[in-house]
């Protein structure tokens, strides 16, 4: 599954949800970090592709809906829980 998460445009916020991310995901160790940027600049996003345990941080969303930062790292949490 694919989520994203928009970030505002600040140095502050990204660098609040990175360690958010960093603190809260139980298994952080276990992702790939990507950062790509494409021609069109939509805001900052950190986009989740849960299967495959990768954040994209990039400038346009992979979905068409957002999700909040705190329901996606309750449910990859709650998923790594259940797999055990």
């Amino acid at each position: 599954m694919k989520y994203s998460v928009d970030i505002d445009r600040s140095i502050n916020a990204l660098s609040y949800c990175l360690n958010k991310v960093n603190d809260e995901i139980e298994d952080i160790w276990d992702w790939n970090i990507r950062i790509n940027a494409s021609a069109v600049d939509y805001g900052i996003y950190f986009n989740f592709d849960v299967d495959n345990k990768i954040l994209e941080i990039c400038n346009e969303p992979a979905c068409d809906d957002c999700t909040s930062l705190d329901d996606i790292i309750e449910m990859i949490n709650d998923t790594d829980d259940n797999e055990e």
